[in-house]
């Protein structure tokens, strides 16, 4: 018994740091997306200086759906991280098989 508290313990911090690192990036990349609009002239120089002969308005728009891609990428994580997280949580309860988490591996599913 005590291997299997040991397995979902390391079970439980593995989910809840990448969970934390997901919302970091989730952060990050939603920051980056509202400042490229707001600091619009500022970000137009770092992508001019970073792609010199480029067509910087066409890199801007290209860098922006990747952050908005980015942003939404995180939203599914986050969503399959805390499901995973309830998952451990029932297995810690001593029965992992139950009806609930069925459903919770088919939103999983849905979030990959």
């Amino acid at each position: 018994m005590q291997n299997r508290d040991r397995l979902t313990g390391s079970a439980k911090f593995i989910v809840r740091l990448a969970w934390i690192a997901n919302r970091t990036f989730l952060f990050g990349v939603t920051l980056g997306l509202l400042a490229s609009w707001f600091f619009r002239a500022e970000f137009a120089g770092l992508v001019g200086d970073w792609l010199p002969g480029s067509d910087i308005q066409s890199a801007m728009t290209g860098m922006r759906l990747l952050m908005l891609l980015g942003s939404a990428m995180a939203l599914a994580t986050d969503r399959l991280l805390a499901t995973l997280a309830d998952i451990i949580t029932t297995a810690c309860a001593g029965d992992p098989f139950i009806a609930a988490n069925a459903v919770r591996l088919q939103r999983i599913g849905w979030c990959l």
